[in-house]
């Protein structure tokens, strides 16, 4: 499937899987090399629950622990139960986030997906886009 470019020439969300590549990269060289892996690496996470706004100011904190989360679980529950807004950016980051997750074959599900939330991925033309 060809990759559509970005109408304004940059995705800054693009970063999300190289750095996720690079996050698998030194796990498995700490393994290799019989290194302890961090704690937070061991421990197993399997809900993320994103704040009350989803917009371009919480989008570099909330794509961090995205990509933390996704490097200690095994399998994902994305709780938006707290989320009343979604700006372009969040829209951007939660496609990218499901593009990563089905190119890593990593099983997740949406929760608490308000009405509100609803509405406005129909505003977006995504009606369906939560798989729930």
């Amino acid at each position: 499937m060809a990759k559509k470019k970005d109408v304004l020439g940059h995705d800054p969300l693009m970063a999300l899987d190289e750095i996720v590549q690079e996050a698998d990269s030194e796990t498995a060289r700490a393994q290799d090399s019989d290194q302890d892996i961090p704690e937070a690496v061991v421990e197993r996470s399997d809900v993320f629950r994103f704040g009350p706004s989803l917009s371009i100011a919480e989008i570099e904190e909330t794509r961090k622990q995205l990509i933390s989360s996704i490097e200690i679980a095994q399998e994902l529950s994305l709780d938006l139960q707290d989320t009343s807004y979604i700006d372009g950016a969040g829209l951007q980051l939660l496609i990218a986030l499901e593009r990563t997750l089905d190119a890593r074959e990593m099983r997740y599900e949406w929760k608490g997906i308000s009405e509100e939330i609803k509405d406005q991925m129909a505003l977006y033309g995504l009606p369906g886009f939560f798989k729930v």
